[in-house]
C-alpha cells in the first residue's frame, strides 16, 4: 500500500492481519450515580455490567473482545427512580481566597418530572420556541454556518400551530419578528430566508440584554415557553456550536 506523506512523496507501508498484531486494545469505563444504574445499551457489543457497590451506584462496562474500533462507541445508561430529584452538594476549596468563587459551597438539584401521557400528548403540537443564537465575532467561519444549519433543522422540524421567534446576539441584539408568531409555511420562509443571511457580525457576546426582553414578553395562553441557546463553547475550540434549551 502506498501513502502519500506530508512533504508529498510516496511511502510504502505494508498491511498485515489483525491476527498478527502484537498488540490488541480493550475499552471499559466506570459509571458512578446517586442512583443506580440499570443497565447500559450500546452500538457495540458489550460485556455483562459488572456492579462495584451493593447499592449499584458504581460499575464498568466493558467492551466485548473482538471490538475492531472502526466506529465510535456510544453508551447509554439507565438509572433506577430516574424521576426522584437528587442534589450534588460541592465543597469550597479551602485554599481559594476569600470572596472568589471557588471557595464557596455549591449545591446542583437534578429535576426530571414524569408527565401524564394525556398532557404530554396536549402539548405535542403547542408551545411557543425561542431561538436565541450566538453571531458575536467568535461565531466566524465554520462556527456560524455550523450554527446557521442547526436552527434551520430545528425550524423545519417545528409542529404547525405553535408560536416562535427567532434572537441573534452580540454587542447588540436583533429579532426576526416583533414577537412571537405562529408557525406556518408563510412565516417558516420569512425566517429561513433571514436566518441564511446572518453572519457573525455583532460584535461581543451581550447575552443578559436579549434574556431580559424576551422573558419580558407575556406568555402566549396555553403555549409553554421554551428558550433555546444556541452559543460557541469558547472553552472548547474547534467543537461545534451547542444548543442549550431552558423553559
Amino acid at each position: 500500500m502506498l501513502c502519500a506523506g506530508s512533504e508529498g512523496a510516496g511511502v510504502q507501508v505494508t498491511s498485515v492481519p489483525a491476527s498478527l498484531v502484537p498488540y490488541s486494545l480493550s475499552f471499559s469505563a466506570r459509571v458512578s450515580s446517586p442512583r443506580p444504574v440499570y443497565k447500559v445499551e450500546s452500538n457495540c457489543s458489550l460485556d455483562p455490567l459488572q456492579y462495584l457497590s451493593t447499592d449499584q451506584t458504581q460499575a464498568t462496562v466493558k467492551l466485548a473482545a473482538g471490538h475492531k474500533f472502526d466506529r465510535d462507541v456510544e453508551l447509554l445508561i439507565y438509572y433506577k427512580d430516574a424521576h426522584q430529584p437528587t442534589a450534588v452538594v460541592e465543597a469550597g476549596q479551602a485554599s481559594a481566597e476569600a470572596g472568589i468563587l471557588m471557595g464557596d459551597p455549591v449545591v446542583m438539584v437534578s429535576l426530571y418530572p414524569e408527565f401524564p401521557q394525556s398532557v404530554m400528548s396536549s402539548l405535542a403540537s403547542c408551545g411557543e420556541f425561542v431561538f436565541l443564537m450566538d453571531r458575536s465575532g467568535s461565531m466566524s467561519n465554520t462556527r456560524i454556518r455550523s450554527a446557521r444549519d442547526t436552527l434551520l433543522l430545528l425550524l423545519k422540524s417545528l409542529p404547525m400551530g405553535c408560536y416562535f421567534n427567532i434572537y441573534s446576539f452580540g454587542s447588540r441584539y436583533e429579532h426576526i419578528f416583533p414577537k412571537s408568531v405562529e408557525y406556518s409555511q408563510q412565516t417558516m420562509k420569512e425566517a429561513l430566508k433571514k436566518v441564511e443571511q446572518m453572519e457573525a457580525n455583532l460584535g461581543g457576546t451581550e447575552i443578559l440584554q436579549p434574556l431580559k426582553h424576551i422573558y419580558s414578553q407575556p406568555c402566549i395562553p396555553n403555549q409553554p415557553r421554551q428558550v433555546f441557546l444556541e452559543i460557541h463553547p469558547t472553552l472548547c475550540p474547534g467543537r461545534h456550536p451547542e444548543t442549550l434549551c431552558c423553559s
